[in-house]
């Protein structure tokens, strides 16, 4: 856009600044709107309104949460993975494939996740202890070795 004192005179560029919004107009010196190829010349453009920082927060705080809860994870299990790994050689590779499908296992024909003795399995776990609200109640209340 070519505006110049040989073609328009004087002119004046009016802008509104807004937080969400810039807003223009193009008047001449009796502030009567001016046009270019037949066009008024004024418009407004309109922004996405800011955001404030706590919903981005929320997303960081909630990562670094997920995160410091799979490196206590990890670090329990370094801590308990010689006394576990003498008892039950694949209890990791079961936990680590736990919320895979059957078919998509390691071992694709024992649908056992937890325990693999003939004696004990998940079905007999599960009818036991339905929720794990019951199985807290036990180890508090019965006097038994567990595990």
């Amino acid at each position: 856009m070519n505006l110049n004192k040989k073609n328009y005179g004087e002119y004046f560029l009016g802008l509104d600044i807004g937080t969400d919004s810039v807003g223009y107009a193009v008047t001449d010196e009796h502030y009567k709107l001016m046009k270019y190829k037949g066009e008024p010349m004024w418009g407004s453009h309109l922004f996405d309104s800011a955001s404030q920082c706590a919903e981005r927060r929320g997303f960081r705080t909630a990562r670094r949460r997920l995160n410091r809860r799979q490196m206590r994870v990890q670090l329990v299990d370094e801590i308990f993975a010689p006394e576990v790994l003498k008892i039950d050689q694949g209890f990791y590779i079961r936990k680590k494939e736990s919320a895979l499908y059957g078919e998509d296992r390691t071992d694709k024909d024992n649908l056992n996740l937890y325990f693999t003795k003939e004696e004990y399995k998940d079905r007999n776990y599960h009818s036991e202890y339905p929720t794990i609200h019951h199985l807290i109640y036990a180890l508090m209340t019965e006097d038994k070795m567990f595990d």
